[in-house]
Formats: structure tokens, sequence, C-alpha cells
């Protein structure tokens, strides 16, 4: 969508309330990306402008690909929104639109996912709310919230809660021996530090994760080696832990579970728009699991296990969905006993 009056239509198949659109507008000049709207219509009145980045889109020239356009052979290209919305039925027309005030001198347009999201599960009786320990949504730095809810829900092996809302996490923090839990992720985001720090590093067993997403401000893939940024979930996990319906976003990479882990189980997770892994299986990992997911627009590889100084063993990726990976593979086995990759939707390559 070039000019003012282009637009492009979806005809819904199923109702929706929600709208994810994967897209793509020009870098700045000197690189950093730029902001710009685009109008949204259903049936053919105007529902809002869109509001549009290039910062997690562009990467150039070789490893580690920083986002500086005079680098050359730019890559990544396309970042995504996901925007809630009233209830619209099957059939619904909706429509992309460059009208007058949409500033960007194009909008590429790759496609748009639209779902029914339930309603907001309620907190747990007994929970430990990380509002409780000072955590404001929009508010300051809420690490400390974090550490304190989780060393009061550890004894009793309790549910800490991330309500809805957005809650900024500025470091890495442990965790061990607690269920982190949230309303679901289109309601509760922690948000992972503007320095690329901030995330949950396993310590030890029984964590249980589920219901929110961690949106990062990562812009460039870092070289490996230099802790420059952090893996929103990294570390090991020991015996069961679990992870579920979480969202991953705008990160180095999604998850990097790592030695001593035994029996995670990962599932429904969506990971997108990472720098580099969506997933890393490494190193002395046994019996896990990752199924049901979906995994799109990876630096690196969407699915990977390696088997780095020690072997993954006995571990599994399964009926997972893996789109449009910028670089290596959708799945990749590097070494390791009696691991498998069943089921899986590999496209877009």
């Amino acid at each position: 969508l070039s000019s003012t009056g282009h637009q492009v239509s979806f005809t819904t198949t199923q109702p929706t309330n929600s709208l994810v659109l994967r897209y793509s507008i020009p870098d700045a000049p000197g690189g950093g990306g730029q902001s710009a709207t685009l109008a949204l219509y259903a049936n053919g009145t105007k529902v809002q402008d869109l509001n549009l980045t290039s910062t997690y889109a562009w990467v150039s020239g070789a490893y580690p690909f920083r986002g500086v356009p005079s680098d050359g052979t730019p890559r990544h290209f396309y970042d995504e929104i996901h925007v809630p919305l009233a209830s619209f039925p099957a059939g619904t027309v909706f429509k992309l639109q460059k009208d007058s005030g949409n500033t960007a001198a194009y909008y590429d347009i790759d496609f748009i996912e639209t779902e029914v999201v339930p309603a907001a599960y309620a907190m747990p009786a007994g929970a430990f709310s990380i509002t409780s320990y000072g955590a404001v949504s929009g508010g300051g730095d809420a690490t400390s919230a974090f550490q304190q809810a989780i060393a009061a829900a550890q004894p009793s092996g309790g549910v800490v809660w991330i309500p809805a809302g957005s809650f900024k996490l500025s470091s890495r923090i442990n965790i061990s021996g607690v269920t982190m839990r949230g309303p679901g992720p289109w309601y509760s985001t922690v948000e992972l530090g503007d320095d690329g720090h901030g995330g949950l590093y396993g310590t030890g067993s029984n964590v249980k994760l589920a219901d929110f997403l961690m949106l990062g401000k990562v812009t460039m893939r870092d070289p490996d080696g230099q802790v420059l940024t952090d893996a929103p979930l990294e570390g090991n996990f020991g015996t069961g832990s679990q992870f579920q319906n979480l969202w991953l976003e705008h990160t180095k990479v999604g998850m990097w579970i790592d030695s001593g882990t035994n029996g995670l189980y990962a599932s429904g997770l969506r990971i997108r728009n990472t720098f580099a892994d969506g997933v890393n299986v490494h190193a002395n990992v046994q019996n896990v699991v990752m199924d049901q997911s979906v995994v799109r627009n990876t630096g690196d590889d969407a699915l990977a296990m390696f088997s780095e100084g020690a072997a993954v063993t006995n571990s599994a990726f399964v009926r997972n969905t893996v789109q449009s990976p910028v670089l290596a593979n959708g799945i990749g086995i590097y070494g390791g006993n009696g691991n498998r990759a069943e089921y899986n939707l590999i496209s877009d390559t």
C-alpha cells in the first residue's frame, strides 16, 4: 500500500475479537526505526488507526546483523502487532487502508490472524499478586515486586500472580518451586528492559508458568558469548516444570533450556519475531517435550536441540508450526540421543 487510498481486504470465516497483523514499513534512513499509523476498517466503517513501527523489523550486513542500513544486505523485514477489538461475527470484511494521515512511504501486508480471545482468568485463591509488593501497571521497575512475590510463594509452592496490565522487569530474576500465572497473554504483559535485560532464570524444579506475555525490546542479534541481552526464559528448570499459553516476542531468543532440565513440558506457546533461536534445548537436557506451539520469524533456528558439550536426550518437538525462519533451520537437531521431531508443519523457509 504505497499511495493514499490503497487498501487490502480480508473476510473472516469465524468470529473474532482480536487481530494480529504481520507487516513491514520502511526503516528510518539511518536505522533505528520509525513509526506510522495504518487505518483499519470493518464493513466499511473505520475502527481505528493501528500504530506500527519498523523498530524491530530491519537488520543488515554480516553477523551479528546490526540494524544499520549502511551495512547493506537488509533482512528480517517484518514485525507484528496484536490488537484487541470489539466482537465481530464471521463474514466481517476487515480493510487495511492507507489514509491521508498514514505517513509511511509504503505498507507491506503479509497476513492477518484473528481469534476469539477468551475472558480473562481470575486470580487463584491464595495467590501472591505482584501488586501486593509494589508493582504498578505502567509504572516503574517492578523487579523487586516480582522477587518478593516469588520469595513469599516458595515455602508453600504457591502461585505468583501477574494481573492484567504491563509490568516492567529490568533484570533477570531467579525462579524455582513456584507457579507464575496471569489472566491470559492478551491481558498481562511482562515488559522486559530497554537495555535487553530482564527475564526468568530457572534455578530449580517445579516451575510452572502460564497465561502471560513477555515482550522484549531487542533490536539486533548481539554476538553469541556476549551477554548483552537476556532470554525471557532460560536456565535449569530441574524436574516437574511446565510452560503453557505463554507469548514471547521481540527478544534475542525465546527459550534457552539448559543443563540439568529433565522433563520440562511446554505447550501452546507463541514465540515470534526473535533475532536468534526461537527455542534452544541445550546440553545435558533430558525428556523435554514442546508441542502445539507456533514459532515465527526467528533470526536463527526456530526449534533447536544443541548437544554442545553434553548430549540432549529423549526430547521431542511435536505438532508445532514453524513459519518464516530468517536464518538457519525450521528444526535443527544437533547431536544427542533418542530425540525426535514429529508431525510439525514448517513453511516459508
